[in-house]
């Protein structure tokens, strides 16, 4: 309630240093116009937890789907928000799955969620590697 109160007495003198003049049940409906646009704050819950792995698994689904539709050719154009898709033969720097260093190397195949890399190193051979852990 404090920080709350704190809040509106911010919106208060912001407001009136453009020389805005304000009666107090304006200020109360500015402030509660605000705190309802801000939302419910959340408690960080498994329930929470559980709710924001679904929106990201959604996400990163629909993102797929767009890229397998472009390499099919059935959709043409990327959304802005998104980099191109990775194609075979493409050369990237990964994390080498089991050393967990930085190496070249160059995409071999490409499945729903992760590509097979092969490292310029022989010794790091041909592994999968999670699409969040290859740079571009």
């Amino acid at each position: 309630m404090v920080m709350s109160l704190i809040f509106a007495l911010h919106i208060l003198i912001f407001l009136l240093s453009f020389g805005v003049e304000l009666v107090l049940d304006k200020v109360l409906h500015l402030y509660l116009l605000l705190c309802s646009s801000l939302g419910r704050p959340r408690r960080f819950s498994e329930q929470f937890l559980i709710e924001e792995k679904n929106k990201l698994n959604q996400y990163r689904e629909s993102v797929r789907s767009h890229y397998a539709e472009i390499l099919s050719g059935t959709k043409e154009g990327l959304p802005t928000d998104l980099a191109q898709p990775l194609i075979v033969g493409q050369r990237v720097i990964a994390i080498h799955p089991k050393t967990r260093e930085i190496h070249d190397g160059s995409v071999l195949t490409v499945d729903h969620c992760r590509y097979r890399v092969q490292f310029d190193q022989p010794e790091l051979g041909v592994e999968f590697v999670m699409v969040c852990f290859l740079l571009f």
